[in-house]
């Protein structure tokens, strides 16, 4: 039985809570939304914990790591990856083109990210994940990843050149940096480009990045939620 978590808990995420009660190998453990009504009304009509911070998501004991493919019809398939197993998931980013996914996961304390290109069948669905291209070595601890372009990633995390969680832009192939740390940092969302990086904050305090990467400027408070297209 895989134990899943949700996070957001809108009209999409009340569609995955079905989907996955549904399932017969599947049991949904942990709803999560910025929004305390929402958190709790998904999480107890399932039987299921809530919270109200997506970090917790991915340090609970009572979710494994597993990656799905989920249509919008609500259609469920696994997506297999052998260098997957026994790892739990903590974060796992669709390129734009939808040709490749990264994917952060962690066992017994030890982190790795990866990224793996998307084996699909003749309708497109995915149906499981190529050879894994190791990245970002000098990340000791992360929880959030996105891309950034179509051959870098950013990373939230802890590094063994920086202990403070920051973000670190992490390019494929090649030696990954940390960018200045934002006291707080809880998630991080990227447009295109290294100029449209955001981090948000635990005050819910969103900042944005300099051309450089040398220090960020706050552009807005009381963000809940932030994301791009794509």
């Amino acid at each position: 039985m895989t134990r899943i978590a949700i996070i957001g808990a809108g009209r999409i995420g009340a569609v995955h809570a079905r989907a996955v009660h549904a399932h017969p190998q599947a049991e949904l453990t942990l709803v999560c939304d910025p929004l305390e009504a929402n958190a709790k009304a998904l999480g107890e009509a399932h039987g299921a914990a809530w919270c109200l911070d997506a970090s917790d998501v991915f340090t609970s004991d009572d979710v494994d790591g597993a990656l799905r493919a989920l249509t919008p019809g609500g259609k469920e398939s696994a997506v297999g990856a052998d260098w997957l197993e026994g790892q739990k998931l903590i974060s796992a980013r669709v390129s734009r083109d939808g040709a490749r996914v990264a994917v952060i996961s962690e066992r017994a304390g030890i982190v790795q990210i990866d990224v793996a290109g998307i084996i699909r069948d003749a309708s497109n669905a995915p149906q499981g994940l190529s050879i894994r291209t190791p990245v970002g070595a000098s990340i000791i601890a992360a929880k959030e990843l996105v891309w950034v372009d179509e051959v870098t990633l950013a990373v939230l995390g802890a590094s063994s050149e920086v202990s403070p969680t920051t973000v670190h832009l992490v390019p494929v192939g090649a030696h990954s940096f940390p960018l200045t740390a934002v006291d707080g940092a809880v998630s991080v969302a990227a447009g295109r480009g290294e100029r449209t990086l955001y981090v948000r904050t635990k005050s819910d305090d969103l900042w944005s990045s300099s051309s450089t990467g040398t220090n960020w400027s706050l552009v807005a408070s009381d963000v809940e939620v932030f994301s791009f297209p794509g």
